[in-house]
């Protein structure tokens, strides 16, 4: 993947395909980059890597952005045409079995059947013998040493004879089985493309594989090897604030004792396992929430009897109905619309992040918030107590 440090000084190995993601305005620049996939690899280390390989005879470039179909703006000097694209072994011999021996096609041939007997196994070159009745190599040294000569007479166009140009393709040209088989031979994948009878090999998340995540992801949690305050506070059902710090901390605790026990990946699996009481999570903000973990500790913990994000659009859990609700329970007078604004912009922080109070509202930056709220109840405790209210009653609600 090229970049702007793929420059002059930069070591590159070796390698297959260059992928232009980012453009090149400077036009010696991309010939730099370009260049990088000239460089030739030992057959031996290009094997390790693309096993159907004998050796590297080109490299791929891929222009995803547009870099070669646009002027450079440098004032380097570019070839005003690249010239025509070589041409694939299909096309070539095509092109001779229908009359048009020119030189290049014929050297082009001769180099390319060179090519081909040179990483083919001495089985595939007896097969292709046996099939045209003269080697891969007999027929690229006649053909380099016809047009070595200056012997030949000069090709013109397609309908004139050009009978000892054509003759020296005709075996080859006449003979379908052997061009069948030199095409199979360029291609470089015989042994994959014959046919067979396919090997599923891996079907994605399994229901074992769930189950092994679980059984660890549990006695991970009632073991509490790590001594996690909010894991204990959860085993034990006692009181905790649930901030920020204390979900991330059964987050990074559970990470770093198995690095398999990510959000994404246990919910998932109790999604699996546990269908009927799993409410999927269906966006990325839900999948982000740090409240997530602290309903996966309290599923996993049996506290509670259904996994849902706080944050989840399904109809089992509506945090605007839960929030009407701790109003009512409340028991005070109407608040109003200053302060619903105020409480409701708090709850989309706490239904993400967890409990929250003026000292995190501080710790974020949300000054402004803080200071509405202070005006809206008129002192710092009024706001914070109904923070801490509005926290608890939705932590709980998990």
């Amino acid at each position: 993947m090229t970049v702007t440090l793929v420059a002059t000084g930069t070591d590159i190995k070796p390698l297959e395909v260059v992928f232009f993601m980012r453009d090149v305005n400077a036009y010696s620049l991309y010939v730099q980059m370009r260049g990088r996939g000239c460089r030739t690899i030992n057959p031996d280390q290009l094997k390790a890597v693309t096993p159907n390989a004998n050796g590297k005879e080109q490299f791929f470039l891929v222009d995803a952005v547009g870099v070669t179909e646009h002027p450079f703006d440098d004032g380097a000097v570019r070839p005003d045409t690249q010239g025509p694209a070589p041409l694939t072994l299909p096309r070539l011999l095509e092109k001779l079995s229908l009359g048009i021996v020119s030189d290049d096609n014929l050297r082009l041939l001769a180099s390319r059947m060179s090519r081909i007997n040179a990483r083919s196994t001495e089985a595939q070159r007896m097969k292709f013998s046996a099939l045209a009745s003269f080697t891969m190599q007999d027929m690229a040294e006649s053909l380099f040493e016809a047009l070595s000569d200056d012997s030949l007479p000069p090709f013109v166009s397609a309908s004139e004879p050009n009978a000892r140009r054509r003759a020296l393709v005709a075996l080859l040209i006449n003979n379908i089985p052997a061009r069948d088989y030199l095409l199979e031979l360029n291609a470089g994948y015989v042994v994959i493309q014959k046919p067979g009878k396919d090997e599923i090999i891996y079907t994605g998340f399994s229901v074992a594989e769930a189950h092994n995540v679980l059984d660890g992801f549990e006695a991970f949690l009632k073991a509490n090897p790590t001594g996690n305050e909010a894991i204990a506070a959860i085993k034990e059902a006692r009181e905790m604030r649930f901030d920020y710090t204390a979900l991330s901390s059964i987050r990074d605790d559970s990470i770093h004792f198995n690095s398999s026990f990510s959000c994404p990946k246990v919910w998932n699996a109790y999604a699996l396992v546990r269908q009927e009481d799993v409410v999927k999570l269906s966006s990325p903000t839900e999948r982000d929430a740090m409240t997530n973990w602290l309903g996966l500790a309290r599923f996993g913990l049996g506290r509670s009897q259904k996994l849902y994000s706080l944050l989840s659009s399904s109809q089992y859990f509506s945090a605007a109905k839960h929030y009407e609700l701790w109003k009512g329970q409340k028991q005070r007078g109407a608040i109003t619309p200053g302060q619903d604004d105020i409480l409701k912009e708090a709850l989309g922080i706490i239904l993400s992040n967890g409990a929250v109070g003026r000292d995190d509202l501080i710790k974020e930056g949300n000054v402004q918030l803080l200071a509405e709220g202070v005006r809206a109840f008129g002192s710092p405790q009024a706001f914070d107590g109904e923070l801490a209210s509005l926290s608890s009653f939705f932590m709980k609600a998990i």
